[in-house]
């Protein structure tokens, strides 16, 4: 595949080349470009389900029976949990599509895949997403791990097998590896064409130093002469023959010089 098309991703292992990791500082530009894009959206939905929290939290202070106090406790964590589920699947699904990227990372020409460069399933990036949590406690030392494990993983990328690599090395590699192997083709197919060509030479030499070999024996047998005239030209037939068999391998060689 050497299509340039950003969603594609390459067999990292397959074409044994090294990818660019990407580092804790251009990870952290990628995310703060995220909130703002996920707060675009999320702000306006929260400001709509505050609504109704608004009208519970004021009916539980005038209800003597609490029951819209409950309703209101029950609305709040109801409400607090969609606001980060909605964070949470912003990653989760960005991350598994055929994009491989959030929108801040895709600005920054950044993907992320498994161990093997491949796109990562659904499930893994739901355990990457999730992993964040231990990656913020304590003192969000898992985030910080990116710029200080090899390959530039933090505690999350550790946890759910992942990476996050630069697109343009991923592609770049492909481009190499296919060159590669066009050119490990051409050069298998141009050998064989080169070790037939002489075989097929060398046959049809031989073929043509036989045939006359046997029309000039035919010749000496078929003509009109004298027992010893014919004799004489039987044997210098057999002559002949010695004389064509020894030049056989000059002519040889002289056919698969042409032949190169």
């Amino acid at each position: 595949m050497t299509d340039t098309d950003p969603n594609v991703v390459l067999h990292l292992e397959a074409i044994g080349s090294e990818p660019i990791y990407a580092g804790f500082w251009l990870r952290l530009v990628a995310f703060i470009m995220d909130f703002f894009v996920a707060g675009a959206v999320a702000i306006p939905i929260a400001l709509i389900g505050a609504v109704p929290l608004i009208f519970f939290s004021a009916a539980a202070e005038s209800d003597p029976n609490e029951v819209m106090k409950v309703m209101s406790t029950a609305y709040t964590a109801v409400y607090v949990f969609a606001i980060f589920s909605a964070s949470w699947f912003y990653f989760i699904v960005f991350e598994c599509s055929k994009l491989q990227a959030t929108p801040g990372k895709l600005v920054l020409g950044l993907r992320v895949t498994d161990e093997h460069g491949q796109r990562i399933t659904f499930l893994r990036s739901v355990s990457r997403t999730l992993g964040k949590i231990l990656s913020a406690v304590p003192l969000c030392i898992g985030f910080v791990l990116a710029g200080l494990t090899p390959r530039k993983q933090s505690l999350h990328d550790l946890i759910a097998g992942c990476m996050v690599v630069r697109a343009q090395s991923q592609l770049g590699s492909n481009a190499t590896s296919a060159t590669t192997v066009a050119a490990d083709s051409g050069s298998d197919s141009t050998a064989d064409s080169s070790k037939s060509a002489p075989d097929s030479d060398r046959l049809q030499a031989q073929t043509e130093l036989e045939n006359q070999h046997t029309a000039h024996c035919d010749n000496a047998e078929t003509a009109p002469q004298s027992g010893d005239s014919q004799s004489d030209q039987l044997h210098e037939c057999d002559s002949t023959g010695e004389r064509i068999i020894a030049s056989a391998p000059d002519k040889l060689a002289s056919s698969e010089e042409l032949a190169s």
